[in-house]
């Protein structure tokens, strides 16, 4: 693939640029307190109860802080575009909190996690309750890929497969309510076993260091074959998440506002296709550092 700057540069669409719609917002003072709770993270699992000990809640400050650092720095850029390689660092370094966070929690709660490389039955889901840090940081971390456009694509046509799923569902289950809809709808998609196109040839995560918050929290401790479509509603299936303090979902809510220029879904393959659209769209290659 040849670097942005050997392009020639787009011809630009008429009518204002959408960072003239939003322009950058003034740096103000965040307060590193943490914030308090305002709503549960919504996933389709179990969801296991954190220690609130010492180690917790000094892991989920750090966690908060972090954001915190995106946020500012989301507000120190002059224009959209690349994330700047601190936010990067900061949305890293909150992942590998997390994983610390996380590792603790399942040891204090005494699980066993029977989740390996290669077990890829859980990246078969439309990826859901993605953030826009980590969306703009995901694409960063693939957009100079040579297969970009084929995974956009494939992006793309996993989305229009649930939206055929989702309108299923308004037909055949009338009576049912819009939020068990959307249910029944990922269900279907769950049973196609249509694979994630960021997936290895291996089964492995092919975007393991950059993959979102969701994919790092979906566990399971019953045996792999109890996460088969078909096995996935049986008693002994036990499909968990260990989801950071609510804090902190509050937290996300606030960066998801101060990153978002291109209309960001909570779903992530509609969302990096936004994004993507947005880059070819807008940004000047040749003007991007």
């Amino acid at each position: 693939m040849s670097s942005p700057s050997s392009k020639s540069s787009p011809r630009k669409p008429k009518g204002p640029h959408p960072s003239d719609l939003h322009p950058p917002q003034p740096v103000v003072a965040w307060n590193d307190a943490r914030l308090p709770a305002g709503w549960e993270w919504d996933f389709p699992a179990r969801l296991l109860p954190t220690r609130r000990d010492e180690t917790s809640e000094g892991l989920s400050t750090r966690m908060d802080s972090l954001l915190v650092e995106a946020i500012r720095e989301s507000y120190a850029q002059t224009k959209p575009g690349s994330p700047t390689p601190a936010m990067r660092e900061a949305v890293e370094a909150f992942h590998e909190v997390y994983g610390q966070f996380l590792h603790h929690n399942i040891s204090a709660n005494s699980i066993h996690v029977s989740c390996g490389r290669g077990c890829s039955r859980c990246c078969h889901h439309f990826v859901t309750s993605v953030h826009a840090i980590e969306v703009l940081c995901f694409y960063e971390s693939i957009r100079e890929r040579n297969d970009l456009e084929s995974l956009m694509e494939a992006c793309k046509k996993r989305t229009e497969d649930f939206e055929g799923w989702k309108e299923f569902c308004e037909e055949t289950y009338p009576d049912q309510t819009p939020s068990k809809r959307e249910d029944l709808a990922l269900e279907h998609y769950y049973d196609e076993r249509n694979p994630c196109p960021f997936l290895a040839g291996d089964g492995a995560c092919g975007v393991y260091q950059a993959r979102p918050l969701t994919c790092r929290m979906y566990l399971a401790s019953s045996a792999p074959s109890f996460c088969e479509a078909e096995n996935i509603t049986d008693l002994d299936a036990d499909v968990f998440t260990i989801p950071p303090d609510e804090s902190i979902a509050e937290r996300m809510a606030r960066v998801d506002r101060a990153v978002d220029f291109w209309g960001h879904s909570p779903d992530l393959y509609r969302s990096l296709q936004r994004l993507h659209e947005w880059r070819k769209r807008w940004l000047d290659p040749a003007q991007e550092t």
